[in-house]
């Protein structure tokens, strides 16, 4: 046997000498076993592709529109351009003592002020039961009525949810603390406006509500000079215009009926 036939005999690699030593119909159903495998691998991979499709296409369960709800009106804050929040106008409505007539008339936005923290937008003993419950920012702006001589600060107090803003509202509510000094949210002035001197010595009236949500709210309000204190039986009906606007905020903050359709949320 010459030497090209002995090399040609010879092995390339282990793999080739096992094959080899194999007999034929070993190595069929080796190949057989293979090929079934991949198959099998085939399978797998097109029944994880269709769990999968399936899980993308399922309707989302009432849970998770629960939870995406929640998490988008705890982000609501963030995400909602400062001027939706607070609107260049706010309807509300005015009646007339001894009749029946009543008219729309709309409060212009003076102006937005720049997110502060508690102890800043707030007086003191209102800030530390805030503070006390984890207080994140407050959004603020002020308005004044359609004759420009009734002014009010709205506050939105940002809480880490609604079990710490829960908390907070019982820590105001126990010591009836609404409208007492000390307890309110801080005007807020715009030079070169009607509400340039909007000061806290101005403030006539304050109030705070909550709505179930991550926030509490506020609002102050006095006129836009410096006229004298109005006696406590009137108040109410001299700002009842910050009253409805200030309804109209709040439910700005309600949770929408179907949150997966809005903007920023996936369910």
């Amino acid at each position: 046997m010459s030497e090209a036939d002995s090399i040609s005999e010879t092995p390339e690699t282990p793999e080739q000498a096992a094959d080899q030593a194999v007999p034929a119909p070993s190595r069929r159903r080796r190949a057989l076993l293979a090929a079934a495998l991949a198959v099998l691998g085939l399978a797998a991979v097109a029944g994880g592709g269709a769990g999968l499709a399936a899980e993308l296409l399922r309707e989302p369960t009432r849970a998770e529109v629960e939870a995406a709800g929640d998490a988008e009106i705890a982000a609501r804050w963030r995400f909602r351009p400062a001027g939706e929040i607070f609107p260049p106008t706010l309807s509300y409505e005015v009646s007339w003592t001894g009749t029946e007539q009543t008219a729309r008339l709309a409060a212009r936005r003076i102006g937005i002020a720049p997110a502060a923290s508690c102890t800043a937008a707030m007086e003191a003993k209102a800030a530390a039961i805030l503070a006390r419950h984890g207080c994140r920012t407050v959004l603020r702006a002020t308005y004044a009525d359609a004759t420009g001589t009734l002014l009010t600060t709205f506050g939105v107090v940002v809480m880490p949810d609604r079990p710490a803003a829960a908390a907070a509202e019982g820590g105001f509510s126990a010591s009836g603390t609404e409208n007492r000094d000390g307890y309110g949210l801080r005007a807020v002035a715009f030079s070169g406006t009607i509400a340039a001197g909007f000061t806290d010595a101005r403030r006539q009236k304050r109030w705070m509500a909550a709505n179930g949500t991550p926030y509490i709210f506020f609002h102050t309000s006095g006129w836009a000079d410096a006229r004298g204190r109005v006696p406590d039986k009137d108040r109410d009906e001299d700002f009842t215009f910050a009253g409805d606007i200030f309804s109209t905020l709040i439910e700005s903050f309600q949770k929408v009926a179907r949150p997966c359709e809005t903007r920023n949320v996936r369910c």
